[in-house]
């Protein structure tokens, strides 16, 4: 599935909140945007349980990724 750059920036920041803090859910309080997240669900990305969100397996995946890309991308700009 094809996502937005703003849903991209959610999924990588609840990876590092999850994966990096050794969390497995944070509260969805901390979370602007509804409409993403509910469309972050909807793709089977992120689920959503009493008031936590969480990654799922497929999220994780494409989560990390995304952490991928960007640092190499960051490392490219250092070097460069």
């Amino acid at each position: 599935m094809e996502t937005s750059n703003e849903e991209e920036e959610i999924l990588e920041k609840l990876w590092v909140e999850l994966v990096e803090k050794d969390k497995k859910t944070i509260n969805r309080k901390g979370v602007v945007n509804e409409q993403l997240i509910n469309g972050l669900e909807k793709s089977g990305y992120v689920f959503i349980s009493d008031g936590k969100i969480g990654l799922t397996d497929t999220g994780y995946d494409y989560a990390k990724k995304i952490i991928r890309r960007h640092r190499l991308a960051e490392r490219l700009f250092y070097d460069v």
